[in-house]
């Protein structure tokens, strides 16, 4: 089996100024985010996805498109295919630092491999897709993989005949992934705030940061009832993907694991983009930085 020792996810927030139209963030921040990534290779077996920014939320939100599955319709064909085309462009940018940096980094474009026909009936619920649908994409990734290549994934579109299209966010991803291929030392969401907060850090000067939110591992329940609704709705009106609260909840879908496997043992750290813990957590140290989320089968 295919293992990789890193996830990496790069918030959309932290690649793109959010309320500016198809806007990168400045140099000043990226180019610190690259190097360091850049710094992981050769060492570190890691895979990388990233969130689709003012690049792809604007397009689907014009276009009506969400989490949940959107009838086919000429609009809604056409904005899907604008989403994907931004994304896939937010994508190449991405890429291409990569590679200027000397990393092996491909594009990989997860609505062409995602088998589309997976909705749970025709409820149209806005789950993520089931493991199988992965299938094919778990296949051309880890080939990538094995071929000494760093596969560069995003949030992205997923086109279905049967019921139109959908958003396939990047923080689903990071699940299927972790589950494929088990990494070793876990994974890191960047984002744009230092972590999980008891309330929204952005409105309120008094919110505590969560060092660690344990995770019990056989039932649907963490430690971290203390997170208000404030503070895991914080974002843009734009973000189509379900902003901190779906971050949490992938995280949370990480750190339990696969239910079956009894010697499932990934943590999930959350930390702030250009910080010292981001630093850290990029060296593959995952311990007391950010946020910190544990199963209750870890130390």
């Amino acid at each position: 089996m295919t293992r990789i020792d890193l996830i990496i996810k790069i918030g959309g927030s932290v690649l793109t100024d959010k309320p500016s139209y198809e806007t990168l963030s400045p140099r000043s921040l990226l180019d610190p985010l690259f190097d360091s990534i850049s710094n992981l290779h050769g060492t570190t077996g890691f895979l990388l996805i990233h969130g689709a920014g003012s690049f792809g939320h604007p397009h689907a939100h014009a276009a009506g498109l969400s989490i949940g599955f959107t009838p086919p319709s000429p609009k809604h064909v056409l904005g899907a295919a604008k989403t994907r085309h931004a994304v896939a462009t937010l994508n190449r940018m991405v890429v291409g630092e990569l590679i200027g940096r000397g990393i092996p980094a491909v594009s990989v474009n997860p609505g062409s491999w995602l088998d589309g026909d997976w909705s749970r009936g025709e409820t149209r619920k806005p789950d993520p897709p089931t493991q199988t649908a992965y299938t094919a994409l778990l296949r051309h990734v880890t080939a990538l993989i094995n071929g000494g290549y760093v596969p560069v994934l995003h949030g992205d579109v997923v086109s279905s005949p049967s019921f139109g299209s959908m958003i396939l966010s990047g923080d689903d991803l990071v699940v299927a992934f972790a589950y494929a291929l088990k990494p070793r030392r876990g994974c890191v969401f960047l984002t744009d705030v230092d972590g999980i907060f008891d309330r929204d850090p952005k409105v309120a000067a008094t919110a505590e940061l969560l060092r660690t939110i344990h995770v019990n591992r056989k039932t649907e329940s963490s430690d971290c009832t203390c997170v208000t609704s404030e503070s895991i709705t914080v974002g843009s009106a734009m973000d189509v993907t379900g902003g901190m609260s779906k971050k949490l909840a992938s995280a949370i879908a990480v750190v339990r694991g696969p239910l079956e496997d009894m010697e499932w043992n990934c943590r999930v750290v959350l930390v702030k983009a250009g910080s010292d813990d981001a630093s850290k957590a990029m060296a593959g140290d995952l311990f007391n930085i950010g946020t910190t989320m544990i199963g209750d089968n870890q130390a």
